[in-house]
């Protein structure tokens, strides 16, 4: 059996036409993660600007609290995430994004439980050799490495941060 769908994003957003960036879930710790895109920003409502949001429920899903603004750039699109818990408590955000020079794969963590970010790090940049960095996939091992993987036009990629 499923409960109520429980409300995550804490403004609305109407788009007439589907954006093609699902959300992205992460549990530990007795907390869930919500991770998605919205363009609640994007004044003429156009499309030209998408924000990655973040949400945590302390039970289970029920309810959610505020929603909070991964990418800090207040321009350009930025959507598709992957999210990931590790054991140390650190939540890991992968993502695209362009932010008018060209897709990039971005990668940000929070240390408070999804309250703040640090500023986005950079992982591949769109050029003429790879072409455009997609599908950024994002899992955290047991000892509390990150391994973030996407695809280019050359194939697959693969990085691993931390320990």
């Amino acid at each position: 059996s499923f409960r109520e769908p429980a409300r995550v994003s804490d403004a609305p957003w109407r788009i007439n036409a589907c954006p093609i960036s699902g959300p992205a879930l992460a549990a530990a710790g007795g907390r869930l993660y919500v991770a998605w895109m919205d363009g609640r920003a994007d004044a003429a409502q156009e499309g030209a600007r998408g924000d990655l949001w973040v949400a945590a429920s302390d039970d289970g899903g029920a309810s959610f609290g505020p929603n909070v603004r991964v990418n800090p750039a207040a321009m350009g699109y930025h959507n598709l995430p992957a999210i990931g818990a590790g054991p140390d408590g650190l939540l890991h955000i992968a993502w695209e994004g362009d932010e008018g020079d060209g897709t990039s794969i971005f990668y940000s963590s929070s240390s408070d439980g999804g309250a703040s970010f640090a500023p986005p790090t950079p992982l591949a940049a769109q050029d003429d050799e790879l072409g455009r960095p997609r599908g950024a996939a994002l899992v955290v091992g047991g000892d509390g490495s990150i391994q973030i993987a996407w695809v280019d036009q050359k194939g697959g990629r693969l990085i691993t941060l931390g320990p």
